[in-house]
């Protein structure tokens, strides 16, 4: 954002401007200051706080994520999955818990890592800069509020005001990508529910037939099986790198958080270039 009493063209030209944030770029107002002393002097315990909170919820969603259906299905004195009460030895039952119950266990999941490890990384990351004196009287981060159709994710569905906490004031590569991460897990997008119906197919289905338990040749068709799985799951994850940089809030449309490495400048249309040449 430009200084208040910057002219309206140049304030245009840097609204246009695409940045690769190889330098800092100021969300807010390079003149915007902490309150007071106080709020400084305190700011570093409430970023600490905030980091131990974030990362405890990381770890527990880590957790959720790859541990908890496997303990829960052992727990006690349970015997083999396959003689359990409702499946004893069918198969078409567990293959129908797989793709009713693995796409929503993914897509949870991956929500909740999302959200839990970009905060920690974000709350971290102004915890060490609340400790350096060149960021003494900077302020380090913002909320910001969405209401009705300008809001994302949930709240989106039924109207409600949506706030997006720890926006970096001063955007830089890092904090990109740690805002990034939160806004996964924070904006409904298509993307994560592909990426969490596939994580999930691949992890119920191999927990499963680990805890049936397979064995003989079966273990190693569910073997070559779970490897498929992942590799369709990891090739999705990577056709669709470019899409994550757009799956932002609604309040940073139109911002130099959007028009920003790494999200792709847009091109200007073939017109336009050709009578740049033409007037060289």
């Amino acid at each position: 954002m430009t200084a208040p009493n910057a002219p309206r063209q140049d304030r245009a030209a840097r609204d246009d401007e695409f940045h690769d944030l190889r330098e800092p770029v100021y969300l807010l107002a390079p003149e915007a200051r902490v309150k007071s002393r106080a709020a400084a002097a305190w700011r570093p315990l409430g970023y600490l706080t905030l980091t131990i909170v974030w990362v405890v919820l990381a770890v527990i969603s880590v957790a959720v994520a790859v541990l908890v259906l496997p303990w829960r299905l052992t727990a006690g004195d349970a015997g083999p999955l396959g003689e359990a009460p409702g499946f004893h030895g069918n198969v078409f039952i567990g293959a129908v818990i797989v793709l009713l119950l693995g796409p929503v266990i993914g897509s949870i999941c991956g929500v909740f890592l999302c959200v839990s490890v970009g905060s920690a990384l974000g709350s971290a990351t102004y915890f060490c800069r609340s400790l350096l004196p060149r960021y003494r009287s900077e302020r380090l981060s913002f909320t910001s509020f969405s209401q009705g159709a300008e809001a994302s994710g949930p709240a989106s569905l039924f109207g409600l005001s949506t706030a997006y906490s720890l926006i970096p004031v001063r955007l830089t590569r890092w904090t990109k990508i740690v805002t990034l991460i939160s806004a996964q897990g924070q904006v409904v997008n298509v993307t994560l529910w592909v990426l969490g119906f596939w994580w999930g197919i691949f992890y119920v289905f191999t927990v499963g037939w680990m805890l049936w338990p397979a064995q003989g040749a079966a273990s190693v068709v569910c073997t070559v099986i779970s490897v498929l799985l992942f590799a369709v799951f990891a090739y999705f994850v990577w056709r669709n790198r470019h899409r994550y940089p757009d799956t932002m809030p609604a309040a940073y449309r139109g911002t130099p958080f959007e028009r920003s490495w790494p999200n792709r400048p847009h091109e200007k249309p073939a017109r336009t270039r050709a009578r740049k040449g033409t007037a060289r």
